[in-house]
Protein backbone atom coordinates (compact mmCIF):
# COMPACT_ATOMS: atom_id res chain seq x y z
CA UNK A 1 0.00 0.00 0.00
CA UNK A 2 0.94 3.25 -0.77
CA UNK A 3 0.57 5.18 2.48
CA UNK A 4 2.61 2.54 4.32
CA UNK A 5 5.66 2.64 2.33
CA UNK A 6 5.82 6.33 2.26
CA UNK A 7 5.66 6.32 6.69
CA UNK A 8 8.42 3.47 6.56
CA UNK A 9 10.72 5.39 4.24
CA UNK A 10 9.79 8.77 6.62
CA UNK A 11 10.44 6.37 10.03
CA UNK A 12 13.56 5.29 7.85
CA UNK A 13 14.50 8.74 6.81
CA UNK A 14 13.90 10.20 10.41
CA UNK A 15 16.57 6.69 12.02
CA UNK A 16 19.33 7.96 9.72
CA UNK A 17 18.60 11.72 10.81
CA UNK A 18 19.20 10.98 14.35
CA UNK A 19 22.12 8.95 13.80
CA UNK A 20 23.51 11.30 11.60
CA UNK A 21 23.95 8.46 8.98
CA UNK A 22 21.87 9.63 5.58
CA UNK A 23 24.87 10.89 3.60
CA UNK A 24 24.07 13.08 1.00
CA UNK A 25 20.70 13.22 -0.64
CA UNK A 26 21.99 10.86 -3.93
CA UNK A 27 23.49 8.61 -0.92
CA UNK A 28 20.40 8.42 0.36
CA UNK A 29 17.93 8.12 -2.38
CA UNK A 30 20.70 5.21 -3.41
CA UNK A 31 19.62 3.73 0.61
CA UNK A 32 15.57 4.55 -0.23
CA UNK A 33 15.33 3.31 -3.91
CA UNK A 34 13.88 6.69 -4.82
CA UNK A 35 14.88 9.63 -6.48
CA UNK A 36 16.99 12.46 -5.42
CA UNK A 37 13.90 14.52 -6.20
CA UNK A 38 11.98 12.46 -3.96
CA UNK A 39 14.30 12.82 -0.78
CA UNK A 40 14.14 16.48 -1.08
CA UNK A 41 10.48 16.31 -1.34
CA UNK A 42 10.39 14.19 2.16
CA UNK A 43 12.62 16.28 3.95
CA UNK A 44 10.80 19.04 2.85
CA UNK A 45 7.20 17.56 4.36
CA UNK A 46 9.09 16.51 7.50
CA UNK A 47 10.04 19.79 7.52
CA UNK A 48 6.92 21.01 6.91
CA UNK A 49 5.64 19.31 9.71
CA UNK A 50 7.49 20.41 11.71
CA UNK A 51 10.81 18.84 11.83
CA UNK A 52 14.36 20.92 12.52
CA UNK A 53 16.26 19.78 9.84
CA UNK A 54 19.29 20.91 8.60
CA UNK A 55 22.04 19.30 6.52
CA UNK A 56 25.79 19.49 7.19
CA UNK A 57 28.70 19.71 4.26
CA UNK A 58 31.40 19.07 6.30
CA UNK A 59 30.05 15.41 7.53
CA UNK A 60 27.36 15.33 4.10
CA UNK A 61 24.75 14.11 6.43
CA UNK A 62 21.27 15.37 7.19
CA UNK A 63 20.68 15.78 10.80
CA UNK A 64 17.82 17.50 13.50
CA UNK A 65 19.01 20.84 14.94
CA UNK A 66 17.81 19.74 18.28
CA UNK A 67 16.58 16.17 20.25
CA UNK A 68 13.51 14.88 19.05
CA UNK A 69 12.34 12.57 16.68
CA UNK A 70 9.58 12.18 13.72
CA UNK A 71 6.54 10.26 15.22
CA UNK A 72 4.33 8.67 12.63
CA UNK A 73 2.07 6.77 14.69
CA UNK A 74 -1.65 7.64 16.36
CA UNK A 75 -2.26 9.68 19.26
CA UNK A 76 -5.73 9.41 20.92
CA UNK A 77 -7.28 12.46 21.51
CA UNK A 78 -7.35 11.87 25.35
CA UNK A 79 -3.55 10.96 25.46
CA UNK A 80 -2.75 13.98 22.98
CA UNK A 81 -5.05 16.78 25.64
CA UNK A 82 -2.45 14.36 28.63
CA UNK A 83 -0.13 16.37 27.06
CA UNK A 84 2.13 13.14 27.08
CA UNK A 85 5.41 13.34 25.79
CA UNK A 86 6.92 9.98 26.62
CA UNK A 87 7.31 7.46 23.84
CA UNK A 88 6.28 7.25 20.48
CA UNK A 89 2.67 8.65 21.38
CA UNK A 90 2.76 12.15 21.47
CA UNK A 91 1.84 15.30 20.59
CA UNK A 92 4.40 15.30 17.57
CA UNK A 93 2.30 12.15 16.66
CA UNK A 94 -1.10 14.05 17.02
CA UNK A 95 0.40 16.35 14.76
CA UNK A 96 1.82 14.52 12.35
CA UNK A 97 -0.92 11.58 11.74
CA UNK A 98 -1.28 12.05 8.18
CA UNK A 99 -2.19 8.78 6.78
CA UNK A 100 -5.18 10.85 6.16
CA UNK A 101 -3.42 13.76 5.22
CA UNK A 102 -0.90 12.63 2.45
CA UNK A 103 -3.25 13.26 -0.73
CA UNK A 104 -3.71 17.20 0.65
CA UNK A 105 -0.30 17.63 1.70
CA UNK A 106 1.04 16.50 -1.22
CA UNK A 107 -1.53 18.65 -3.84
CA UNK A 108 -1.32 21.89 -1.17
CA UNK A 109 3.25 21.26 -1.60
CA UNK A 110 2.72 21.01 -4.73
CA UNK A 111 4.68 17.54 -4.76
CA UNK A 112 4.22 14.27 -7.11
CA UNK A 113 5.58 11.68 -4.53
CA UNK A 114 2.80 9.58 -6.19
CA UNK A 115 4.38 9.20 -9.40
CA UNK A 116 7.86 9.06 -7.86
CA UNK A 117 7.35 6.06 -5.11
Amino acid sequence: MYYEETIRRIERIDYLIRKKGTGNAAKLAERLGVSRASVYEYIDFMRHKGAPIKYSQSRQTFYYDEDGYFATCFVSKGEANKGSLEGPRNIISYLTTFAFMIPALVEDLGLNLLYEL
